[in-house]
């Protein structure tokens, strides 16, 4: 988002106007109504999107439908950085953002960085492609787990089970998305090489499409 004007002493900042956040596109049922195309699109833009700040060693912490903006011309910008870490490089231990985005890992080792990143934005993703509904679990606090089997851990495993079964409803075509929810964070695709092969695949599509008129 850019920052088109700002008053220091009077603490406002003037911003862009983004668009719409992500939760605006769901209907009763917590479904997206996203069309694929554009669904694409939001796909490449948040990948750029996370892309760029992690090269500027920047942890978002906090991605999430309602954290991404779409524009009228369907274009999609990742917002609200209040969460976020910046200097950062290694893994960090942090209990901020929202629950039902935390990562894996957090369960073993309260650890969050680009992976966890990653995951968060494979969510979203499930969701504006239609292979998930908005997440709707128990509500747990993420400072309660600490890798014990207490209420909040067990609440956070039983929703990554649910994880688990959206995504064997994962299309071949859409196997980027499997590699964005690896359980664990090495086996993760990084947001650049995500972002590269998003770009390749559009490539390939245009092409294929030329061949075929």
């Amino acid at each position: 988002m850019k920052l088109l004007d700002h008053d220091i002493p009077n603490m406002r900042l003037e911003l862009e106007y983004g668009g719409r956040d992500l939760l605006k596109f769901a209907n009763t049922q917590k479904m997206s109504q996203i069309s694929e195309g554009v669904a694409y699109q939001i796909w490449m833009d948040i990948s750029s999107g996370l892309e760029h700040i992690h090269s500027h060693n920047i942890f978002h912490l906090d991605i999430k439908p309602g954290n991404i903006l779409l524009g009228d011309d369907g274009r999609a910008k990742i917002c609200d950085f209040g969460y976020s870490l910046q200097h950062a490089v290694k893994p960090v231990r942090s209990s901020i953002g929202t629950h039902t985005y935390i990562p894996p890992e957090f369960i073993v080792g309260s650890l969050r960085g680009r992976p966890g990143d990653i995951w968060a934005a494979g969510l979203v993703i499930m969701f504006v492609l239609g292979i998930m509904p908005l997440p709707n679990p128990g509500y747990w606090k993420i400072s309660d787990i600490q890798g014990k089997s207490n209420a909040a851990t067990r609440k956070m495993r039983d929703w990554l089970g649910e994880i688990s079964l959206y995504k064997e409803s994962i299309p071949a075509k859409h196997s980027l998305l499997q590699r964005m929810l690896e359980l664990d964070p090495t086996d993760r695709i990084t947001a650049s090489d995500l972002a590269k092969e998003l770009i390749e695949q559009r490539q390939a599509q245009a092409r294929t499409l030329a061949l075929l008129h």
